[in-house]
């Protein structure tokens, strides 16, 4: 049964090999009405589950694309590295925020590699607007992510000094 009880048509021999699904890795797919979603890269979901723990602030759907030993890291020195630093990392990161939205502008997946290009705005603890752009890279394997860079423009963070 389809939407509202409706029976799906029938598919073509092709589309049989193609099952749309109504979830991938429990984030619900939201397609234009009137389109199928046959689903999403995994640069795509990581895309989407950020943006959803960005709204929430809840980081664990984003975490959950992660493979168990994964890496992170940012423009800092640091590596956060398994689950629990995925965690760590992205608690983190959303806690700098009193708000957050990263509007993704390009994105390729390409043997292993998901590249992103994106602006953030939003506010700062304590309230500050803030507007960044940036590059993040996952490696991906099996489907998850086993490396996460990222490349922003850090001056954003920078408080101009009093004249």
């Amino acid at each position: 049964m389809g939407p509202g009880g409706a029976t799906p048509p029938a598919l073509s021999p092709i589309h049989q090999f193609f099952t749309p699904p109504d979830k991938v890795r429990g984030l619900t797919l939201a397609c234009p009405a009137g389109m199928v979603c046959w689903g999403m890269s995994t640069t795509e979901e990581f895309m989407a589950a950020l943006q959803q723990a960005e709204s929430s602030q809840d980081p664990a759907p984003l975490v959950a694309l992660h493979a168990e030993e994964v890496t992170l890291q940012n423009l800092t020195q640091k590596t956060w590295q398994g689950t629990d630093g995925a965690q760590a990392f992205w608690s983190a990161y959303l806690s700098d925020f009193e708000t957050i939205r990263s509007e993704f502008t390009n994105h390729s997946e390409h043997g292993g590699l998901g590249v992103m290009e994106w602006t953030a705005t939003g506010r700062l603890k304590g309230g500050r607007p803030i507007e960044y752009r940036g590059v993040s890279l996952i490696e991906i394997k099996d489907g998850k992510v086993a490396a996460f860079r990222t490349y922003y423009d850090s001056a954003a963070f920078v408080t101009p000094a009093q004249s």
